[in-house]
């Protein structure tokens, strides 16, 4: 069996979605999860706090982070997906694919 998911990017609302991202890739499977791996691209968990908040995350990162998984601040995890849109605030977990920032950025 191949398990396979969609990667979800922010949209201009400030709302997690499952959208294509990094070039177009819709479904990461393990060989596109490989391949982003080996250009660069990280697995980064962060918890917001109200300092460092949702927004704040959005304007480090930008299109650079996939959302993948959010856990709540009562330990539920969120799976990101285009039928689950997430507005994460201080408490919640995130795990994030990161692609490296452009050069000379």
């Amino acid at each position: 069996m191949v398990y396979s998911f969609i990667i979800a990017r922010t949209s201009g609302d400030g709302l997690s979605q499952g959208l294509p991202t990094f070039g177009g890739v819709e479904e990461l499977t393990y060989n596109k999860l490989a391949n982003l791996l080996h250009q660069g691209a990280e697995l980064y968990s962060t918890t917001l706090t109200e300092g460092f908040g949702w927004e704040d995350y959005r304007a480090l990162h930008g299109e650079r982070a996939a959302l993948l998984f959010a856990r709540n601040d009562s330990g539920w995890v969120h799976v990101a997906t285009p039928d689950s849109p997430l507005k994460p605030s201080a408490g919640w977990s995130l795990l994030a694919l990161i692609q490296p920032q452009a050069s000379g950025a």
